[in-house]
């Protein structure tokens, strides 16, 4: 049995940490535990279920990690109907949409304010020295006449 993870990536932003662990099942050993990449951070016992954790520093643009762990199938004990992860109702229209399917300010705001959470504190600088500029220019353009 085995499980594999591939974390969102952006092509336009460098992550500089990257952070997984897997967490086995209860009553698998470590010693029956496989994994990909080999070069894993760690790996070993905690709580009595087995781990591996993965990390990764200054990930270039648009790199893609992709890592995996394997164990012995006696190990799952419960299964999953195909209705449990594919719903069979369409889900309701979010509140911050209107009726034509547009995004509402309130959901425009809180994805720009995510966004420029993850900025780095240089390329912030850069991006209000910019529209500092552009609204300048156009103040003087617009106030000239």
């Amino acid at each position: 049995m085995g499980m594999e993870f591939c974390p969102s990536w952006w092509d336009n932003q460098r992550v500089e940490i990257l952070r997984i662990k897997f967490i086995l099942p209860e009553g698998c050993d470590i010693s029956e535990v496989g994994h990909y990449p080999l070069t894993a951070e760690n790996r070993g016992m905690e709580g009595g279920k087995a781990f591996v954790y993965f990390e990764r520093a200054n990930i270039s643009l648009g790199y893609k990690f992709i890592c995996g762990v394997s164990f012995p199938e006696e190990y799952v004990t419960g299964s999953i109907e195909v209705g449990d992860i594919y719903p069979t109702e369409k889900p309701e229209t979010p509140a911050t949409t209107n009726s034509q399917g547009e995004y509402g300010l309130g959901s425009v705001f809180e994805e720009l304010i995510s966004w420029l959470e993850n900025l780095s504190l240089t390329r912030l600088i850069i991006i209000l020295a910019a529209i500092i500029t552009v609204g300048g220019y156009f103040w003087n353009l617009f106030h000239s006449r």
